[in-house]
């Protein structure tokens, strides 16, 4: 059973502001990571947060494990991401 997505505004503002075909992909990587998140996810050191990489793209999200949700925080490219989360 897949995990539900959640997004911030803030990541629904990225999402539009990427290039559809950039967008295309970064919504299917996460449809496909909701089914086992853990397998795709990885935890950033020191924080809760953890991240996705599609291609210069990354992904930053909470897991919420009572509620099987992943709260997608940001989606930008990987020069800008981290400072921000």
């Amino acid at each position: 059973m897949a995990w539900e997505v959640r997004l911030t505004s803030a990541a629904e503002a990225d999402l539009t502001a990427l290039d559809n075909a950039v967008a295309a992909r970064v919504v299917e990587k996460i449809e496909s990571a909701a089914t086992n998140p853990h397998h795709f996810f990885e935890r950033l050191r020191g924080s809760e947060y953890r991240k996705l990489r599609i291609g210069d793209y990354r992904i930053i999200a909470l897991f919420i494990h009572q509620d099987e949700i992943i709260e997608i925080q940001r989606i930008e490219h990987r020069s800008r991401v981290y400072g921000r989360s």
